[in-house]
């Protein structure tokens, strides 16, 4: 490309471990924000379930697809809730933190005002992420059979921007997708190398810097291979209490999920159990994989070198201590709110959504949300007691 260096991965003796330990040398501990310069008032222009229109300030997060961004805007329900409450209700502002939580790229979040917002991401393993899409969008919603022809030729798919699986040759769909600067697509992989099976990487070095900037970028990203303890890293690092980051799973409802249907109708459908047959794993272990997604594979190290350095920061012994007392608090949550959530859909595949929509934070996300809180109420009141 442009006559640059090309890295031709058939060069390098592994090139996956070339490409995380590149991105780990891009990591960074996330820094302390106080409430007061993410939670702004909400106000009463746009008193959407989604949040505000306005990309410049407040909680902003590009909702990176498969990678527990549902977990994730259900916990952002809790925190928008609970300190959106504890502000003045002058000039009509609703008792909430302003957030936009859609699934839009990180570019529209490019002019944003650094002191008055956070912004967050969460990043996923990329050959889990483009399985588990292919699984949700092809073989669950489509109805198509999980042959390995299919599954082959959809984890090729470079063009659609939100079901893609690996983007338009910008070093990974997720690197694509989390940027908040532009760059032109196919800069770093070629758009004809997806049909020639292309080992090479063009202009890593340029690759590098654009997922730096990524992490530069950020508030925060959330390794969502790692999701608890990215929950408790957040929660330092927002300043939260431990009950504010709980969540119940949004697709855990005996494997039912809702889908959006043309005209505009809703269905429950199975998402089945996704697998990796024998020939779609040698694809998945080649250097043509590893080049189409090189820099995801940097961003995903680098998101992990981040979290680590975090964990750090924080003190081994405390965080240590912060995880246990959130697994502990999350198993009572769930042992006491498991019966009172309801779904969308029923275990039994059955579409609910007027009875859901009483206890769901938006859509399937966040349905615990109602319960959690009278438990933690009950649980500071037999304290107090």
């Amino acid at each position: 490309a442009n006559g640059s260096v090309a890295l031709d991965l058939t060069t390098l003796p592994d090139p996956t471990a070339h490409a995380r330990s590149a991105g780990r040398s891009l990591g960074r501990p996330w820094r302390y924000r106080s409430v007061s310069t993410w939670c702004l008032p909400a106000g009463r222009a746009r008193k959407t379930r989604v949040g505000t229109m306005n990309t410049n300030v407040g909680i902003l997060y590009p909702r990176n697809p498969k990678s527990a961004s549902s977990t994730l805007v259900g916990v952002l329900g809790r925190i928008i809730t609970k300190y959106g409450g504890r502000l003045n209700g002058k000039d009509g502002a609703v008792g909430r933190c302003r957030v936009k939580h859609d699934h839009i790229n990180g570019k529209m979040y490019g002019t944003r005002d650094r002191r008055k917002s956070f912004l967050l991401t969460s990043i996923r393993d990329p050959t889990a992420r483009a399985i588990s899409r292919v699984f949700f969008s092809r073989v669950a919603h489509g109805g198509k059979e999980p042959t390995d022809k299919m599954v082959l030729s959809s984890l090729l798919n470079h063009r659609d921007g939100q079901r893609g699986t690996v983007g338009p040759g910008l070093g990974g769909f997720q690197v694509f997708y989390t940027s908040p600067t532009k760059v032109e697509e196919y800069t770093f992989y070629d758009k004809e190398g997806y049909r020639k099976e292309s080992t090479a990487v063009l202009r890593p070095d340029l690759l590098l810097d654009y997922v730096n900037n990524i992490v530069d970028n950020y508030d925060f990203i959330v390794v969502s291979d790692r999701i608890d303890e990215s929950l408790v890293a957040l929660q330092f690092i927002m300043g939260l209490d431990s009950d504010d980051i709980l969540y119940s799973s949004s697709k855990a409802s005996g494997g039912y999920v809702v889908f959006d249907m043309p005209k505009g109708d809703y269905e429950c459908k199975k998402v089945p159990k996704s697998f990796i047959s024998d020939a779609v794993r040698k694809f998945l272990d080649s250097h043509v994989w590893t080049a189409m997604n090189y820099g995801d594979i940097m961003l995903h190290a680098a998101a992990e070198r981040s979290l680590n350095l975090t964990i750090e920061t924080i003190g081994r012994e405390r965080f240590k201590k912060a995880l246990e007392t959130f697994r502990a608090l999350k198993r009572e949550a769930e042992l006491v709110c498991a019966p009172h959530i309801t779904l969308p859909c029923s275990a039994e595949g059955i579409l609910q959504q007027e009875k859901a929509k009483e206890n769901c934070f938006y859509k399937d996300m966040g349905c615990g949300n109602p319960c959690f809180n009278k438990f933690m109420a009950n649980k500071t009141q037999s304290i107090g007691a």
